[in-house]
């Protein structure tokens, strides 16, 4: 296979990982985000995945502090979702591998360190949510006897009175360089020269110097990824194909393709409100779920209610 080299749109999360792997680095982070004082001598254990289940990967960030906490971080540079499911499969396989010598069949209680989960965003797109839920992908509203697992989410888009980036100077560099990176982009300069231009200008301004003078050279270099060409045409391709896909969608919104998804929307609220009320399912768990399975809100839901019950 001819192996060539082509630009890594992955850049981000690899210096996010080589900046935070050192007990250091965690050390400085953990304290920030959670208001901790733990000190120099504080044992901490880098616990990052490689090759998380069957995946072809590994998480950005995970290490274990005081034996009390187990940390897992990602870094996301678009909005995503299902951050707690991915979440969800990485703090399983951490804990399989830190009890891997002990016995689940044991009489004895396992203490395990608590789950810490977060998300660092460098998007430029709004993500606006503090917080992401597993139960909000549910498609009924979780028992008791359930399952939760809650992600908080951290924008890094660099602004000074972000109060986070106040608390690490890490973040803060980190920040940093990205952005002027983008804003090298933004102004048409290739991304070689705007990463090369970010880390001397950073350097310059006391952001990230030390980790910058050690991996300058290197971070320089993780703009490339080795894909073979087809590879690398076949990302073009399915960008192109994506921008195609979206210009079409509204394109065909505006030719009347808005009209049947509101219909099909409309029968769908009226088949789940009517199947409910032929159940006897109370008024508040069928707003609850017209709420979750078609993002209502309360008022829309109540309406729906409200009319199919006058007709039913």
């Amino acid at each position: 296979m001819d192996s060539k080299q082509y630009p890594n749109k992955k850049y981000q999360d690899t210096v996010f990982h080589k900046l935070f792997s050192t007990k250091e680095a965690a050390l400085e982070l953990f304290n920030a985000l959670e208001g901790t004082d733990y000190t120099e001598d504080t044992k901490i254990e880098i616990t990052t995945l490689d090759n998380v289940l069957y995946l072809e990967r590994k998480n950005d960030l995970g290490f274990t502090i005081a034996s009390s906490f187990i940390f897992l971080g990602e870094q996301q540079s678009t909005i995503n979702p299902n951050m707690p499911l991915r979440f969800l499969s990485y703090i399983t396989y951490s804990y399989e591998k830190l009890i891997a010598q002990k016995s689940i069949y044991s009489r004895k209680k396992l203490l395990l360190p608590t789950p810490i989960f977060y998300v660092f965003y460098t998007g430029d797109a709004p993500w606006d949510t503090k917080t992401l839920k597993l139960s909000d992908c549910y498609m009924e509203t979780p028992p008791e006897n359930s399952l939760e697992l809650v992600v908080k989410i951290i924008n890094l888009r660099y602004n000074k009175d972000n109060e986070i980036l106040k608390r690490s100077k890490n973040l803060a560099g980190y920040s940093m360089l990205i952005t002027r990176i983008k804003d090298g982009l933004k102004e048409g300069i290739p991304l070689e020269t705007s990463i090369q231009r970010a880390i001397q200008s950073c350097m310059e301004d006391g952001y990230l110097t030390a980790f910058l003078q050690q991996y300058g050279e290197e971070i320089g270099k993780m703009k490339f990824y080795e894909f073979s060409q087809k590879e690398y045409e076949d990302l073009l391709a399915e960008e192109s194909f994506e921008a195609g896909m979206e210009k079409g969608l509204e394109k065909g919104m505006e030719a009347g393709i808005e009209k049947g998804l509101k219909k099909g929307l409309e029968a769908g609220i009226e088949a789940l409100i009517s199947d409910n009320l032929d159940e006897g399912v109370p008024e508040d768990r069928i707003l609850d779920k017209l709420m979750r399975r078609f993002s209502l809100d309360k008022a829309q839901a109540q309406h729906y209610l409200e009319e199919l019950k006058t007709n039913h």
